[in-house]
C-alpha cells in the first residue's frame, strides 16, 4: 500500500516553503545592504587616496620652495 500524505503534512510543507522563501528574500536584502556598504567604503577609500595625493603634491611643492631659498 503506498504511503499516504495527510493534509497536515501538506500544510506543514507549505509553511516550510513560506519560511524558506522569506529567509531567501531576507538573505537577498542583506546581500544588497552589504553591497551598498562595500560601495560606500570603496568611495571612502577613493576619497582618502585623492586627499593623500593632493597633500603629497602640496608637500612636494613646499619642499621645492624650501630648497630654492
Amino acid at each position: 500500500m503506498p504511503d499516504q500524505v495527510t493534509n497536515e503534512q501538506i500544510a506543514a510543507l507549505g509553511r516550510d516553503l513560506q519560511a524558506a522563501r522569506k529567509a531567501h528574500r531576507d538573505a537577498i536584502d542583506q546581500l544588497g545592504d552589504a553591497h551598498r556598504a562595500v560601495n560606500a567604503r570603496e568611495l571612502d577609500v577613493w576619497a582618502a587616496e585623492r586627499l593623500a595625493i593632493r597633500l603629497h603634491a602640496r608637500f612636494l611643492a613646499l619642499v621645492d620652495r624650501g630648497s630654492e631659498a
